[in-house]
């Protein structure tokens, strides 16, 4: 049996709260001092219903009955998943006043990219082969009975993103006003392969993590590296 699949998803107006008493380049301008936009207050949590989720995925399986001591499935999928922040507790952490996620606070539509589940090729397969043996004796005792079932998982890999937290301004990186900071995709690549070429040619001239400019805006990129294709 053949059988092809469509399923696509949309969600809009998904919660989001994050500390909205920060601006992009807060550091920057302030000399490593996290100022604010109000001094009187830190954190100032604010929750919105602004978060967008799409997804699109196609699937093409072949599949056999069990029958005649054997039967198999397989399936690829294709697909892709984007969203503002991919998150299981609807961008609440409690740890830090919840703003988990949230870059920019001023723009978090920026932070639309690839979900943190986001798989771009699976290959599935798995089988059941009833191994008929041999007939009599003690082979035949030995060898009826048993059963294969091997399940194969192929799929692309998940999507992450490189950053550190050293304090500014003594790590030389692009500073955010969450904490954080971030390499350009031009110093490290999109995939573990480049990142491990940057990193050989890495110097005090051409840094992974490039100082950042003395401007209002964060310098940071959305999308997430590419880990390796998993076999499982």
């Amino acid at each position: 049996m053949v059988e092809a699949d469509y399923f696509g998803t949309h969600s809009n107006n998904l919660y989001i709260q994050t500390d909205v008493n920060r601006f992009a380049g807060d550091l920057v301008v302030n000399g490593g001092n996290l100022a604010r936009l109000n001094p009187s207050f830190s954190s100032i949590v604010f929750g919105r219903t602004i978060g967008t989720a799409n997804s699109n995925l196609l699937s093409l399986g072949v599949s056999k009955r069990f029958a005649k001591r054997f039967g198999f499935h397989a399936f690829y999928t294709f697909g892709r998943s984007l969203d503002d922040i991919s998150s299981n507790d609807n961008g609440v952490d409690g740890s830090s006043g919840g703003s988990e996620g949230v870059i920019d606070a001023q723009n978090p539509y920026g932070q639309y990219a690839r979900s943190d589940y986001d798989v771009k090729r699976r290959l599935s397969i798995d089988a059941v082969w009833d191994i008929p043996g041999f007939r009599n004796g003690i082979a035949g005792a030995v060898t009826k009975g048993w059963t294969a079932s091997p399940v194969i998982i192929l799929q692309s890999g998940l999507p992450f993103t490189v950053y550190t937290s050293g304090t500014y301004p003594t790590a030389t990186t692009t500073p955010t006003a969450s904490g954080l900071m971030f390499p350009t995709r031009r110093h490290l690549g999109t995939t573990l392969a480049q990142a491990a070429r940057s990193s050989l040619r890495e110097s005090s001239r051409h840094p992974i993590f490039p100082r950042p400019l003395p401007a209002f805006r964060e310098i940071w990129d959305a999308t997430p590296m590419k880990a390796p294709d998993l076999p499982t």
